[in-house]
């Protein structure tokens, strides 16, 4: 019929009909839809800072954020949490993880739960000046050489260009 979505919209839609059968032949207009967009390209509409988004974006982000309350929610643990991180506020860290847990929602959950499992590394991270970048770089940069020359060199081949690749 020239629908340009995916069929898991399609789906979830169908489903969500057959378990509201009074929503089927509504007249009701339907809420606004907030954006056609990808889950990535909305991700980083709420990840963003007021300042740094053109109007369009503003006025998407506004459509986005009057669709629902937990959108709502999302986009206030998610901006707290980035002002905690660019503060560098490690005091911070538990009640927002308290209040994210208790947002009920799931995503949020399971960040939180990776954060509890590396609790004192995070702390850290937001508490003392230092940076993994520059190590986290180099594994990197071996990881992707050692996967390009696998089978083709040896250890000492491998050796080399490491340490005189720059």
């Amino acid at each position: 019929m020239g629908y340009p979505g995916a069929q898991t919209v399609v789906r979830a839609s169908i489903a969500y009909l057959r378990k509201h059968p009074e929503q089927a032949n509504s007249d009701h207009p339907r809420k606004e839809r907030a954006a056609s967009a990808s889950p990535r390209a909305l991700r980083w509409l709420l990840a963003r800072s007021p300042e740094d988004l053109t109007q369009e974006e503003q006025a998407k982000r506004t459509r986005l954020l009057a669709v629902s309350e937990e959108v709502q929610r999302v986009h206030a643990l998610l901006q707290a949490f980035q002002e905690m991180v660019r503060q560098r506020q490690p005091e911070h860290l538990r009640p927002w993880m308290r209040e994210a847990t208790q947002s009920g929602i799931p995503e949020l959950k399971s960040f939180v739960a990776g954060i509890e499992r590396d609790y004192d590394a995070v702390k850290a991270a937001l508490y003392l000046p230092w940076s993994q970048g520059i190590t986290e770089g180099k594994v990197n940069k071996l990881k992707t050489l050692k996967r390009v020359m696998y089978g083709r060199a040896g250890f000492p081949l491998l050796r080399q260009r490491l340490l005189h690749d720059g």
